[in-house]
């Protein structure tokens, strides 16, 4: 069977959550015989005919209209990884001076935004002449709905064969954002790690320095966490890639890493190393604005740790054995609750959640193969 993934068309350069989660499924459905193609979100990208075309992310409104106008009449799904919209405004907020899109968020209202980044990213992805031809046509046909976009994204998602969502949590997020009915929806949480690490480190034997894991950015606060490290003199241990290192952001983490002493910042380690840290560690600290299922809190909580998150994402959906979350956004807060875990004379206690990568793998199979006997000649 073909699978056509459209991810975002800075899926190669950019890697997030997003990007692991479309691997794993590549890996297992690949496994499974099928004939799998990634294909980064362009205005001009070519999808196959004989393919059940998945969307991943909704986040970019803009890119998934035009994207589920251009596979019409095919079968059609969509992994959305939505951030809810009350956590994205409160992270812009309070992001002010921090790069061009705070800039331009001063002067553009949300959704002005976001078609202006659509139309920004298409020009970037596709340089030739037919690209940036695509681009205007796909802007026009899509400007229309500037005004009521998130409204819009609802109709679309009802037309979907299937919305295949990471949590509750974000199915609930999705229905206040967009106004979808959800009677299109299944479960497909993330797996648990596929590396296994052979032994798990005894707790009494764990770093007391607290671990933050993930692409260093303004989203995810590791500024904000190393700012109140160092005022409270707690050691903290980045692993990441620095986004941005020339910006506003990075030149002030750098400086805040390279100058503390309670600071580490490793860059970024492939990801059994990163595991491997986890199972070495007593708490995982995640500060981030929004997450959906983090795969870091996931990681970390099989691998032994206590993880203390602002209330951003549905970890506790899935692991409240291993996480506890803040009741608010406060970085202050967060590591002092940290802190305490440090101390604590145990780990938190197995977590119960069984769900593989292979689970998910054999869920999107069997939904593919369905949707493919709905679409096939023979089924009309």
């Amino acid at each position: 069977m073909d699978i056509d993934f459209v991810v975002r068309s800075d899926a190669q350069v950019k890697s997030g959550g997003d990007s692991i989660q479309v691997e794993e499924y590549r890996s297992e459905l690949q496994m499974r015989g099928h004939d799998v193609r990634v294909i980064p979100f362009s205005p001009s990208m070519s999808l196959r005919k004989t393919a059940v075309i998945h969307f991943v992310n909704l986040d970019r409104p803009f890119d998934y209209l035009v994207g589920s106008s251009l596979a019409a009449g095919q079968p059609r799904v969509i992994s959305p990884i939505h951030h809810d919209l009350q956590r994205i405004r409160l992270m812009r907020r309070n992001e002010r001076g921090y790069g061009f899109r705070s800039l331009i968020g001063r002067f553009l209202p949300e959704n002005g935004r976001e078609f202006l980044a659509f139309f920004v990213r298409g020009l970037i992805a596709d340089r030739s002449i037919r690209g940036r031809m695509q681009l205007v046509k796909a802007s026009l046909s899509v400007a229309r709905h500037i005004p009521g976009i998130w409204a819009r994204v609802g109709v679309e998602l009802n037309r979907m064969d299937r919305v295949l969502l990471l949590a509750n949590g974000e199915g609930h997020s999705i229905q206040r954002d967009t106004g979808w009915a959800g009677h299109n929806s299944e479960l497909v949480p993330n797996g648990r790690p596929s590396v296994t690490i052979d032994d798990s480190v005894a707790w009494v034997d764990r770093s007391e320095s607290l671990l933050c894991v993930g692409r260093i950015e303004p989203r995810k606060r590791q500024l904000d966490i190393a700012r109140a490290a160092v005022a409270l003199g707690v050691r903290v241990t980045f692993v990441g890639d620095l986004v941005k290192p020339d910006s506003s952001f990075g030149i002030d983490f750098l400086e805040q890493v390279g100058t503390s002493s309670v600071l580490e910042w490793l860059g970024p380690l492939p990801r059994e190393e990163t595991l491997v840290r986890m199972n070495h560690s007593r708490v995982l600290v995640n500060a981030s604005w929004v997450e959906v299922q983090s795969l870091v809190d996931l990681e970390a909580s099989f691998l032994g740790c206590w993880v203390i998150a602002t209330p951003a994402g549905n970890s506790r959906e899935w692991l409240p054995e291993s996480v506890q979350e803040t009741e608010g956004f406060s970085v202050d807060g967060l590591l002092s609750r940290a802190v305490n875990l440090l101390g604590a004379t145990a780990g938190p206690p197995p977590v119960a959640y069984e769900w593989t990568w292979s689970d998910a793998g054999s869920s999107l199979a069997d939904l593919y193969e369905g949707l493919r006997s709905r679409f096939s000649p023979s089924a009309g």
